[in-house]
Order: C-alpha cells, then sequence, then structure tokens
C-alpha cells in the first residue's frame, strides 16, 4: 500500500481508492468526528434535537478508529466495505486481529448496533428503543483514540501524540440543572405524583405499557425513557424504562420539591386502569 505519493508520476501512475483509504487517514478522521462531538457536547445548543448530530458524530468515530486498526492490520478497501457500518462487525474483527476489547466495549458496540440507533441519530424516527449514553460513547473513543494511536505509531505511523483537554463550554450555554429546574417547574400534578412515588421508593428504573402510560408526557420531557437492552423481550404491559442517572441525582437533591403522601397498597401512579 503506498501512504506517501501525492498525484500520479509516470512510475505508479495515479492514486488510487485503495493508496488513499489509509491507516492513518481513517485515525486522523475518526479523531476529528470525536473532538467534534465533544465541542458540540459542551456548547450546549438550544435546539430541538441537540443530541443527535453528536450522537452521529460519535458513532461515525467508533467505526474509523475500528477500521483504522483494520486497515493497518492488513485489511484492503473491499474487507472495509463488506463491513459497512456494522459497528459490532468490525469491533469483532478487530480483535481478532488483536486490539483488546472487553466485554462492556462489545456491549456498547451492540447497542449501537441495535434499535437503528445510527439513523435515528440521522433521520427522525419513533418507536420504543434505548440508546448508548454520550458518556459512555465518549470513554469508548477516548480509548480508542489512546490504544489504536499506540498500534499505528508503533508500527510507524506519523500518529500526533496528544491530550485533550475538556472543551470549554460556550459563553451563555444553559448548564442541565438550569433546564431541569425549569423544566420541573412545568410538570403537572400527575406527573409530580410519579416522580414522588419514584423518590419515595428510590425506584430509578420501573416497568409501564408501552405508550408510556401517565408517565408518557414525562418521556416526551426526558426525564422518563426507555432502558431495553439488544433483543430484549418484553411485555407490552411491562415496558423497562428510566430516569436518567443525571436526571435522577438532581431529582435526589430537589426531593424535598416532591412530597410524597401515598400508602404502601396504592397502584403505581403511572398505570391506568385498563377500562381507561
Amino acid at each position: 500500500m503506498s501512504q506517501g505519493r501525492r498525484g500520479g508520476d509516470d512510475l505508479g501512475g495515479p492514486l488510487t481508492p485503495e493508496d488513499r483509504t489509509t491507516a492513518i487517514g481513517l485515525f486522523n478522521f475518526a479523531r476529528s468526528y470525536w473532538r467534534s462531538a465533544e465541542h458540540l457536547r459542551a456548547s450546549k445548543i438550544d435546539v430541538s434535537h441537540p443530541d443527535a448530530p453528536m450522537l452521529f458524530l460519535l458513532y461515525q468515530a467508533i467505526e474509523l478508529y475500528l477500521k483504522a486498526f483494520l486497515r493497518n492490520a492488513g485489511y484492503d478497501l473491499q474487507q472495509l466495505k463488506s463491513i459497512s457500518h456494522r459497528i459490532i462487525k468490525a469491533g469483532r474483527d478487530a480483535q481478532s486481529a488483536g486490539l483488546k476489547l472487553t466485554q462492556a466495549d462489545f456491549e456498547l458496540l451492540e447497542l449501537v448496533d441495535s434499535y437503528d440507533n445510527v439513523m435515528r441519530a440521522r433521520y427522525i424516527t419513533t418507536g420504543a428503543h434505548t440508546r448508548p449514553e454520550d458518556t459512555e460513547l465518549s470513554d469508548f473513543c477516548q480509548h480508542l483514540d489512546g490504544s489504536v494511536g499506540k498500534w499505528l505509531a508503533d508500527d510507524g505511523h506519523p500518529v500526533r501524540q496528544q491530550t485533550f483537554s475538556p472543551p470549554a463550554k460556550t459563553p451563555g450555554a444553559r448548564p442541565l440543572e438550569d433546564i431541569l429546574a425549569e423544566e420541573l417547574e412545568t410538570l403537572s400534578k400527575q406527573e409530580r405524583e410519579i416522580i414522588a412515588y419514584l423518590l419515595h421508593h428510590k425506584q430509578r428504573m420501573f416497568t409501564c405499557a408501552v405508550d408510556g402510560g401517565r408517565a408518557a408526557t414525562l418521556i416526551s420531557r426526558g426525564i422518563v425513557r426507555h432502558a431495553l437492552r439488544p433483543n430484549q423481550v418484553f411485555d407490552y404491559n411491562d415496558m423497562p424504562v428510566e430516569i436518567p442517572p443525571e436526571v435522577w441525582r438532581f431529582l435526589r437533591a430537589n426531593v424535598d420539591k416532591f412530597p410524597y403522601d401515598g400508602d404502601e397498597d396504592e397502584p403505581h401512579p403511572w398505570r391506568k386502569h385498563w377500562m381507561e
């Protein structure tokens, strides 16, 4: 594989796609996607779907890091194309070629591949799904940047070794606490009763009907989200959902705003009677 030629010459001819798709090129592209995603995470852009572009950049970065490793391990362009965007396959192939990945890493890769998560980051889709935490994706990108970068550097590639500091927050960006505080001011009596019940029972995760029942608006707000694992089978009346850890921490710090006056025999407040 030619790595240094530019343009064409009388001896080697023009560069081919095989020539252009280098391991260091894929690695640098991956790093560009990862760092761009980090700056989006820090910016807290006030738009309707701030997570989608950031998640797509992280998904793309992971794919490119793994393909950079495979390219360096001897995969040709056709082999990389045959993997397509199946991140779990890229991970398995990379592990077989010598990259150390843990069971937790594979669970993350499997979750990325599930529920059309990559497509959901590009297009508006509906339906129950679970996506990876952006913090997990970011940490995995950082791990791949170090581990894949070391492999490439050890094989003589000009990897720019650097330590990245967390991006500075955009001036005027709203902290998560402020966003949640404002959201909680608009909660309905029913929504407050659900949160009060969960806080009182220290129950961050629960099950509900597939439509969310009376917790449907909490799902819309992002205070409750689906908590399904890849290929998990569930009853349509008992779909796993959860309050995200960062939201749960905020709610627990403000538990005094959600007084609980129920009794132990009351039905779950998010459940609708079957005759409703």
